[in-house]
């Protein structure tokens, strides 16, 4: 077996990185369950890392990038949640639009390069019941499409294009905690493992809510994601984790 640090390139490793980036945030608030509706909007920002290997045929390479890597490839980025929530049960819908370029040489021929583009989207729809007033069950679904354009730019060849895309639908269960520790501040612990589109994938994560008002809060904390696929083609294993920074309004 072959095995190289970057054999696939560097539009391999941005196609990765728009995976990581494809990873929606269930933590939510640990506040008593009012009588009524309530609805929080919680835009947000993850900064992760990304570690991996890739396996293609009898070849395989292990990839690395810090999230300065990640930033220095994205040119857009959103992400937000909205979680609706009456007495113990609440469902939340989580969305992510990611589109990340990237320059260089193409393997295996000298002199010519190559510009990669890649859009990575989810949707998540998540259910949770609350079982204890510190305990939730959560249970869902996320759709994570990914399309990438690798184009020729210079060469005989150059303005030559091809394009692909993949759409993976994962079921996941999961639990989260919300332990007051002060008046206003809370910690959060959330995990989950899901599977279906991919082999196996799992999600942690630990922080903190400070609540600025009865109204707005502060999120911050760190959360990991893995996900492992298998193809006749090709097997991706991956592991990425971050900070994470956002504001929750209730409306």
């Amino acid at each position: 077996m072959r095995t190289a640090r970057s054999a696939f390139g560097p539009w391999v490793v941005l196609a990765v990185l728009g995976l990581c980036l494809a990873a929606p945030a269930f933590a939510q608030s640990g506040d008593p369950a009012p009588a009524g509706w309530r609805v929080e909007i919680t835009p947000y920002v993850w900064m992760p890392g990304v570690t991996g290997d890739i396996q293609a045929g009898d070849s395989s390479a292990s990839i690395g990038a810090s999230f300065s890597d990640i930033l220095s490839s994205l040119d857009f980025a959103l992400m937000g949640a909205l979680q609706v929530r009456k007495g113990r049960v609440g469902f939340l819908l989580d969305g992510m639009y990611a589109r990340l370029t990237k320059d260089g040489e193409a393997t295996g021929i000298a002199g010519r390069t190559v510009r990669g583009e890649l859009v990575s989207q989810i949707y998540s729809l998540a259910v949770s019941y609350r079982a204890l007033d510190v305990l939730e069950i959560v249970g869902g679904a996320r759709l994570m499409p990914v399309s990438a354009t690798l184009e020729v730019t210079s060469g005989a060849l150059a303005g030559q294009q091809a394009s692909g895309s993949n759409a993976l639908l994962d079921g996941f269960v999961g639990a989260r905690l919300g332990v007051p520790l002060m008046r206003r501040l809370v910690l959060e612990l959330y995990g989950d493992v899901g599977a279906g589109g991919s082999k196996l994938s799992w999600q942690t994560l630990a922080g903190l809510k400070f609540g600025l008002s009865k109204s707005v809060s502060v999120k911050i904390g760190y959360r990991a994601l893995g996900i492992e696929n298998e193809t006749p083609d090709l097997q991706t294993k991956f592991v990425e984790g971050g900070f994470y920074l956002g504001v929750g309004f209730k409306l």
